[in-house]
């Protein structure tokens, strides 16, 4: 019986037929990489934000103030720069204007400054409890759900509920497309990313976009992982030809290998379990990036970087997979690992056909 390589030669490497599944499966790819980058734009914070009081918007409507008019005269100032997100940011603050109307008759404050009815203008501060406004062209998860001051850390939470997903996806869809077939579990992932985006995108309140954003990962992952082994056989020709730049070129190559590493029975399982791993470390990451980021802006790189150089080095280290062919059967790992398959101490060499490099 023909191996897995030699029916693979014998049916073309990368024909007419192959470029047409390849570019399909790369439609998917697509849109898997927006579930990523999706945050830049989903959790773009507001530039120019402020704490609103009851009283606040109550002189805002009674003067006709626009929004530049009610932020200079309502607002606390800030000192400089704005700061990071915390109890220090000004934004994170309003000033307590009910407090004039304890002493005063109700309308005593000013449109042409508010501030006067306090000695000194010094308006007591108080944390924001009402909500607050915002000036932007378009809004944002950060806007309509207020994730700002000491709700900044939910827009971690997102992405972290984002990696959660693709973890959990990464175990039961892996397992489903080796047990129910790939094509099945591709185009139910595939539809199911369609609904849950459908519902992020028009989600009433930040539980049910952070349930769906979860679900969003689940089939996110289960649409890449599929499509992935599907196309992996033609991949290997033309990563290897082609090759990538940078961290794109690396991330693929520990893919490809990756896969390759495993019987083909069991391929989608161990990509699975490998991938969730992956994604354990990217629910941590985004809490890493943004709150290392606000103490300094280089140190989340320093630290990622140096990972990716120990964990690169440290795979040169493995003797196992050097010259020798890679397995397709369970049959072929156990000989591997046979006291037969070496003799004093060395690798026996086999025979590698071209449709193995």
């Amino acid at each position: 019986m023909p191996s897995f390589d030699e029916a693979l030669q014998r049916a073309g490497e990368f024909g007419r037929f192959q470029r047409r599944v390849f570019l399909l499966l790369c439609l998917t790819g697509v849109t898997f990489a927006f579930l990523f980058v999706g945050v830049v734009f989903l959790g773009s914070r507001p530039d120019h934000y402020w704490c609103r009081g009851p009283t606040a918007a109550a002189l805002a409507e009674r003067c006709g103030w626009s929004p530049e008019e009610e932020w200079n005269r309502t607002a606390p100032a800030l000192p400089g720069p704005a700061p990071p997100e915390g109890r220090g940011d000004g934004r994170c603050q309003r000033y307590l204007l009910e407090a004039a109307n304890a002493s005063a008759a109700p309308g005593a404050l000013s449109c042409a400054d508010p501030l006067a009815a306090f000695p000194n203008r010094s308006a007591p501060l108080v944390q924001c409890r009402d909500g607050w406004r915002y000036v932007q062209a378009h809004s944002t998860i950060v806007s309509e759900f207020d994730l700002v001051c000491v709700n900044a850390w939910m827009l971690d939470l997102t992405q972290a509920i984002l990696n959660l997903g693709f973890l959990a996806g990464a175990f039961t869809l892996g397992y489903a497309a080796d047990r129910y077939g790939r094509i099945v579990i591709y185009l139910l992932s595939c539809f199911g990313v369609g609904v849950t985006g459908v519902v992020v995108a028009f989600a009433p309140n930040f539980p049910v976009f952070v349930i769906f954003r979860f679900l969003q990962g689940v089939f996110g992952k289960g649409t890449w992982m599929t499509c992935y082994v599907i196309g992996i056989p033609w991949l290997r020709t033309t990563v290897a030809t082609l090759g990538r730049l940078g961290i794109t070129m690396a991330f693929e190559i520990v893919y490809l290998v990756n896969s390759e590493l495993y019987p083909t029975t069991l391929r989608n399982f161990g990509v699975s379990l490998c991938s969730g791993l992956c994604d354990f470390g990217g629910i941590i990451a985004p809490f890493l990036l943004f709150r290392l980021a606000a103490i300094w802006l280089e140190l989340p790189l320093i630290i990622f970087g140096t990972l990716a150089s120990v964990c690169g080095a440290l795979v040169m280290l493995l003797p196992e997979t050097k010259g020798i062919a890679l397995p397709e059967t369970v049959d072929d790992v156990e000989k591997l690992s046979s006291p037969h398959s070496c003799k004093c101490g060395k690798k026996k060499k086999p025979q590698v056909s071209s449709s193995n490099l």
